[in-house]
């Protein structure tokens, strides 16, 4: 395979990986919730590409699983309908978690958020401690964004549901057998792995522009509006991964 060839199989890759990367699910909504907690002063761009490389990491190892044989697994009904429903249940938790956190510190999230940054007019060594603090808790939001970008796609039956249908399908695409060399799967794989950071990117960055002008009590409702939304796509998650079995 020609230079050229492995290009258009990228490309190819790239698309079939958006229709995956673009479907709302719980990892866009930890995208959104993420990023209005780190933007205030930082780039919120790097949240997305936290997220995608947890993302990445997860498809890395789920690809060199198919390449040894476990695309077995995906022709078993009753395995998808365990994911299906242990998927739901875990984004219900994470969900009904991330709700009940927000609406016990209401008011000190809110008092937090609007003073973010306007710490400048301290003394010189309390600027610097909370300098340090604020670093620690960029950092920490960061790895919490990576991991979960991990976690999040591997409890997300809509994930999985992807690679049982299009993904496995994508495997023979234009005619060249993914696993069949090792340029080829990294053609294939950086190509899908792309459009995730390209995606998680994007929205990331859209939603920073959007929180500088948010307001304390409108950054609160939307927190508890997007764990809302796992629940609801957890339970959805569940339904339609019964319904499919029965």
């Amino acid at each position: 395979m020609g230079l050229v060839d492995l290009i258009v199989l990228f490309g190819v890759s790239f698309l079939y990986g958006l229709t995956g990367a673009m479907m709302p699910g719980p990892v866009t909504t930890m995208t959104i919730n993420e990023t209005l907690k780190y933007s205030r002063k930082h780039p919120g761009f790097l949240v997305g590409i936290a997220v995608a490389s947890g993302h990445a990491i997860l498809e890395m190892g789920l690809m060199v699983a198919l390449w040894l044989g476990a695309s077995v697994v995906f022709s078993y009904p009753v395995i998808l309908l365990i994911i299906g429903v242990a998927g739901g249940i875990s984004v219900i938790i994470f969900g009904l978690i991330g709700m009940y956190k927000v609406h016990v510190n209401r008011d000190e999230l809110i008092e937090k958020f609007e003073n973010i940054g306007k710490a400048g007019n301290t003394a010189e060594n309390e600027g610097k401690v909370i300098a340090v603090d604020e670093a620690t808790s960029h950092q920490k939001i960061l790895w919490r964004a990576l991991s979960m970008g991990f976690i999040l796609s591997a409890t997300s039956s809509g994930w999985w549901g992807w690679w049982a249908s299009l993904g496995l399908n994508s495997i023979t695409v234009l005619d060249y057998y993914v696993f069949g060399s090792i340029a080829v799967f990294l053609a294939f794989y950086m190509g899908h792995i792309a459009s995730d950071y390209a995606w998680f990117t994007f929205v990331s960055g859209i939603v920073a522009i959007g929180r500088k002008r948010l307001k304390g009590r409108v950054f609160a409702l939307i927190l508890q509006f997007t764990h809302a939304f796992l629940i609801i796509l957890g339970c959805i998650f569940m339904v339609m991964s019964i319904q499919k079995f029965v």
